[in-house]
């Protein structure tokens, strides 16, 4: 993922990682991985099961991505382990969220 963030900037997205892990945590995941854009703490999972992103019968949030547009609301979310190879999926939803096409 870290490798397509210029592409879905582009596309006027900004891009940021939730993680379970405690602030100091995902600092350091951020650092280890030099990971282009910003990684969250969430780890009392508020804001994973707020975007109904949380795994069935898991302590944490699935991988794969929300496209959430200018007005707070949620365009697309999809679970998608691979999604760091689906980049033309985010950046299609990203682009239609910023135009209001459905």
């Amino acid at each position: 993922m870290a490798k397509n963030v210029d592409q879905i900037t582009r596309a006027g997205a900004t891009v940021l990682e939730i993680s379970i892990d405690t602030p100091p945590q995902a600092a350091r995941l951020a650092a280890d991985l030099s990971l282009p854009f910003p990684v969250l703490s969430d780890s009392r999972m508020k804001t994973i099961r707020a975007y109904g992103t949380q795994g069935a019968g898991m302590q944490m949030g699935e991988m794969g991505y929300v496209v959430i547009d200018k007005q707070g609301h949620i365009r697309t979310r999809r679970t998608d382990r691979r999604f760091g190879d689906n980049v033309g999926m985010i950046e299609r939803a990203v682009r239609e969220a910023s135009t209001g096409a459905v």
